[in-house]
Formats: C-alpha cells, structure tokens, sequence
C-alpha cells in the first residue's frame, strides 16, 4: 500500500455510512480516517422526490443533538444551533463510483501518524509532511536493526468534553527526533518514552483534559476542572460513530409547511368537521386533497378576502372555512413534536392512506383468497399479539448521516453521546448531511393496540385506572399516540418493538434469501409497528417471495428463538440480550444494538413482570 496515495475509490454499498467525515476504516492492518466525501454533482443517484421535508426533519434531529450535548455537559464554548441555521445545512448525495475512471468518492489519509519499530521500539511522530512523504514502513531507520514499523494505532478521548486527541509525544530539548517506545507491560496505559538523546523519560500522553479548543489552544470549550481522559484503539466505530437517520420520500405536496400536520389530522380525525355527518371522511387521501385545494384556492386572496368575496371569486364561507383549518393545525403542531409528525406520518405514507404505495398487500386480505394459511395466521395473531402484516413492494427511503458520536458510547441513565454535525469548515458556520435515495421492498408488522396497552399496564407502565379496561382498538390507538417520549411506557414499547424487530431480521436469511447484513429497520413506537426493509442492491424479491410463500415459517419456532441463550442466565439477567441472541451489525441496527430486552416477551426478571407473550386474550 502507498500511504501518500489518499485518493483511491471504493464501494461503499455493505456499510454506506461506514466511510463518513472523520470515521474510520482499515487497510493492511493500518487504519485510516475519511477526511471528506465527495457530493454528487452529476446526479448519479435518484432523485430526492421532497428535500425541503428531508432538510427540516434532518435540521430538528441535528439541532436537539447537539443542543442537549452542549447543555449536558456545559460546554459553553460551543455555540448552540438556532432555527436561523437551517439555512446554513447543506443536504449532499454520495457520489458512489465502481472503478476509478469516474472519479473518486472522496479522500482519506492515515490516522494516526505514529509508528514504531516493533523491534528496537524506535518511534516515528509524523507532523511534518515532507517526513511523512520519505517515511518507509518496511524499514527500520537505525542501520543495525532490521525490524518494521507499526501504527501506534491509539488516542485520547475526554468523556466530558468529547474532545478527542493524537497522541504525539516529544521531549522538550529534542523534539520528536530521538523517541523509543518502551513497552514494560501489556497494558498501553502504562507505557513511557525514551528521549536516547538526552535519557528523559516522557508520558506515553497526558492523563488529564484541560478542555482547550485544540484548534485554538487560547480557547475554552468549557469552565468545568480537568477530568481524566481514557485511552481509545483507532478503529471502525471505536471513536468516531456515524449517527444515520431514515426517513420515508414523499412527493412534494402544497403547503410544505404544514403537509405534515394536515397529514397527521386527517389520521385523527382532527378535520372530520369540514364535512357533513352523512359524508364519507374515511379516506384520508381524500381530506388532504380536499383541505390543499382549499388553501390553495385562499391564497391569492388572504391580504383582502371581503374584494374575492364581492366580486364572486370566492365563496363567503371560505375564509372561516381556512381560519379552522388553520387553528386546528396549529393545535396539532402544539400537540405532537416535530419528530412525532415524521414518525407517524412515514408509517402513514408506507401503510397506504396517501395512495403513495398502490401495490401495498395487507395479509388478512391474502388469506382470504388463500384459506390455508387462515388458521395458523390466526394462531400468529392470537399467541404473538400482532394485528397486521403488510407487504410493500415500493418504498422510497432516504437513509442520511447527520453527524457522528465520538467516543465511547453508551446507553446508561444520564449519559448523552458527544454528538457532533458533519461541520463543512473549522468555523462551525456551515453544516452537512450525506444522504442517500434509494428504492426498496419491505414488510411492515402492526402489533395487536390493545394487547399492547393492557401489557403497558399490567407491568406498571402506564396507570390502569385512567383507561377503560374495555377498551377497543380505535381507543388504544390513542392512547399509544398519545405516549411522552420521554416517558417509561414509551420506551419500553420502543423496546418491546425493537426486539421483535431484530428476531425477525435474525430470522430472514432462512427465508428471505437476505441476510442480516442486506436489512434495515425502522421503528414505529406511535403506531406500535416495525417495518423491516431490504438494503440490498439489487432488489432479488426476497420479501415478496417470503410473504406469498413462507410468511407462516418465517414465525416458526419464534418463541424459542428468545427463550435462550447461550449466555444465560448471565445474559437473561444482565440486560436480556448480547451479540449471541439479539445484536446485528451497527450499520444494519439504527440504535447501536440499545433498546433491546428478550424479557419484553418473557417476564422473568424484575424488569418486566408480565412478558408481552404472557398476556391473556380477553
């Protein structure tokens, strides 16, 4: 490999979101860091059907991020993110490439640049291009040692200011020039460098964080003392973390603003009003044409109605019609956070009541022309507690890397990632995404509502006595809605769907043809649903064949696959699950394999009193 050859191609399609800014990869045992991707100019990729709509739901999740990583931890020399730098994202597509007669799809360098000889332990610190340009790794610089050198492939990373830096040691007489690594133990930590000029032993790095702005060493990125700092290996996910955000393509729609609350209403029944009660308002397709055609029809005559309205353009009930449109929508956006509009309204256009999926089969509609399959599908639904499966033949999705976390990450109580943008310069001023179009299949799994709810209650999640013990599905749908989410019943729905979500992939190489690493998922906690959906370049049918053919096998054995493991009890009790019975790839898996319990279904441990599979039908 030459190491000054940093701009080669390379298929990015197993792991897209692997080879982001600042991430890393590995090549013949050394690893390198992407200094930037490049964007595609040439429209190479399809086209994003409804980009404003991707860019203020890509903004909100980078804004609140980052937001709450600077409060968190009181990193008051960050600036936060205001609503005014939206204007200031960029929304770049992958420029992917197949040989290098295309171009390149981006550029990235070793990282770090620290090596030594794995023989006289002689160290090369690299700061200095034109040394870095003669550097031969196949060849010990002193003439009576005949090793190699290796990457001293380690930094340091500080967990309260997310900081992380190179290890780059030097003595203060002699600079970097005379430096042997001295490795007295196994352990990284604890091993020191030699200056063989002048003997001065020196720190291997510096234990404590001052929280000074690398790049402006004069600047504080925070008051708080000096903390310890841990010593991370430089490798794929180790410290820096591509954070992907899909959502669903719409078509661009009137009212970009506000197609996402009318979407939302019309769902809930919010604009039932508009119409007579012999009227039939089933058909939320059509309470959205309808209240776009109103909108648009007022428009041109908002700043002076009553004129319309004398000369016979409008009709007299027109403006009150548009004012309740527009209070209801603002009641809504009052009601539900901007992400619980993407939420519900992706599960909406996937499932059908926006006439963007014509082609969508639901399966209690397939059993009634093939009845064999009715009564182990009755069965499914009786014992797995789900409602509906529905087979979509094309889905339009956008997956997009909105930043990264750096460090260590982890899913403990109080602890937040140390989010960071994709910032497009060292000022911060500008921002990007890499986003990436692409056309799909997928089955969506609707959970039974009411078995959900009672199941909520019955572990104490949700207080029983506000609810009607009776209750029908239109009333659980509200209540789940409804859910916090930031609160305890909407989590471990989340869980209980992210589980069944990861069985599920688990289990589709033996009847799909896709395996684990060719599937993604997304998650509905609003709708108590979960959509699995191939990522796999060519679209080999898998999910139609499975649902036409092999749906019911597909759930065989289900329950036994999270019964056990292999590491139980220890796994059961720890967290209920591990690499052995739940976790897929981190690129295949949104949440970085969190959020996921086997006890949501078996209610074992003190975590979960009554299994979600326990639950009596009534």
């Amino acid at each position: 490999m030459n190491y000054m050859d940093n701009k080669i191609s390379f298929s990015a399609y197993s792991a897209l979101f692997n080879n982001v800014d600042n991430c890393i990869f590995t090549r013949n045992k050394v690893s390198n860091q992407v200094k930037w991707i490049n964007k595609d100019d040439n429209d190479l990729n399809i086209k994003i059907k409804n980009e404003k709509r991707l860019k203020r739901i890509l903004f909100n999740e980078i804004k609140s991020l980052y937001n709450n990583r600077i409060n968190r931890y009181n990193l008051e020399g960050f600036s936060r993110i205001n609503d005014e730098k939206i204007k200031d994202l960029e929304i770049n597509k992958f420029f992917l490439v197949e040989d290098k007669f295309k171009g390149t799809s981006g550029q990235y360098s070793v990282f770090p640049r620290t090596f030594y000889c794995d023989k006289c332990g002689d160290l090369r610190v690299f700061s200095n291009t034109d040394e870095w340009k003669h550097f031969d790794v196949k060849n010990c610089r002193n003439k009576n040692c005949n090793g190699k050198y290796k990457q001293f492939n380690y930094v340091t990373f500080c967990p309260h200011c997310g900081q992380i830096k190179n290890i780059y040691p030097k003595c203060e007489t002699h600079g970097t020039k005379y430096l042997k690594l001295i490795k007295n133990t196994e352990n990284q930590k604890y091993w020191k460098v030699k200056c063989t000029k002048c003997g001065e032993f020196i720190d291997l790095y510096y234990s404590f964080c001052n929280h000074k702005d690398i790049y402006n060493l004069n600047h504080s990125i925070s008051n708080e003392k000096s903390s310890k700092v841990m010593l991370l290996p430089v490798m794929q996910n180790s410290i820096f973390r591509s954070v992907v955000k899909t959502i669903v393509d719409v078509q661009n729609l009137e009212w970009e603003d506000n197609v996402d609350s009318i979407m939302l209403g019309s769902y809930l029944g919010k604009f039932n009003y508009l119409f007579s009660s012999n009227d039939n308002v089933n058909n939320p397709e059509r309470i959205l044409e309808y209240i776009t055609t109103v909108l648009k029809t007022f428009e041109p005559h908002k700043e002076n109605p009553q004129k319309a309205i004398d000369l016979g353009i409008i009709g007299p009930n027109l403006p009150q019609i548009v004012s309740n449109i527009e209070n209801t929508i603002t009641e809504i956006k009052k009601n539900y956070f901007d992400e619980e509009f993407t939420e519900l309204t992706d599960y909406l256009i996937l499932k059908n009541y926006f006439g963007d999926n014509k082609g969508n089969k639901k399966f209690t509609e397939y059993i009634e022309i093939h009845d064999s399959f009715k009564r182990e599908f009755e069965k499914l639904k009786n014992i797995l507690k789900i409602s509906e499966i529905t087979y979509i033949p094309d889905i339009h999705l956008i997956s997009s890397s909105i930043g990264t976390n750096r460090g260590v990450s982890t899913l403990e109580d109080n602890y937040l990632n140390h989010f960071e943008p994709h910032w497009k310069s060292k000022d911060k001023d500008i921002f990007k995404v890499y986003s990436y179009p692409f056309e799909t299949e997928g089955i969506i799994f609707d959970l039974n509502k009411v078995e959900v709810v009672k199941w909520l209650i019955k572990n104490k999640f949700l207080n029983g006595d506000e609810f009607n013990q009776f209750m029908d599905e239109d009333e659980a749908k509200n209540i789940i809605m409804n859910l916090d989410k930031d609160g305890e019943a909407y989590s471990h729905l989340k869980i209980l769907l992210h589980t069944f979500s990861h069985i599920m992939i688990r289990r589709s190489s033996l009847y799909t043809g896709l395996d684990v690493d060719s599937c993604g998922e997304l998650l509905f906690p609003k709708s108590a649903a979960f959509l699995i959906y191939s990522t796999s370049n060519i679209n080999i049918g898998g999910f139609s064949f499975v649902f036409e053919n092999s749906m019911i096998d597909w759930f065989q054995d289900v329950q036994l696959d999270i019964k056990d493991c292999i590491f139980d009890p220890s796994c059961l009790d720890d967290n209920g699950a591990c690499f052995s019975c739940l976790y897929l790839p981190e690129f295949v898996c949104g949440f970085f394999n969190g959020f996921l319990d086997r006890d949501v279904f078996l209610g074992k441990t003190d975590r979960y009193c009554v299994g979600f599979w326990s639950i009596d039908i009534n």
